[in-house]
């Protein structure tokens, strides 16, 4: 695997290192909560052997389109990812290696 560029703060080094099958992130709005977490996500996705999907929801579309798929193209951005042929705009998924991330609202 080739070098990621990746800031890692404090979530995403505690993401990382639980083990834990739930996690909880606490921290005020604007902490970096959701950022860390799709950083993990990533970094799950390129790590994986076998396919994979990685839903991420909301509870409507909307919302979702504004905040945290916008935080998503960012982070994949951030390191230096982004490939616009891998999103599918109309089923709202991304496919990174053998992992696909499909985005939902639902409300659908």
């Amino acid at each position: 695997m080739e070098k990621i560029k990746l800031k890692a703060g404090r979530l995403l080094r505690e993401l990382n290192a639980s083990r834990a099958r739930v996690r909880v992130l606490q921290g005020g709005s604007r902490s970096g909560k959701s950022y860390a977490v799709l950083q993990h996500l990533i970094l799950v996705a390129l790590q994986t052997q076998v396919p994979l999907q990685i839903m991420v929801a909301r509870a409507k579309l909307t919302w979702l389109k504004s905040t945290i798929f916008l935080d998503f193209q960012q982070v994949m951005r951030d390191m230096e990812m982004w490939d616009d042929s891998k999103l599918n705009k109309s089923e709202m998924t991304y496919q990174l290696g053998l992992a696909t991330f499909t985005f939902v609202g639902l409300d659908d």
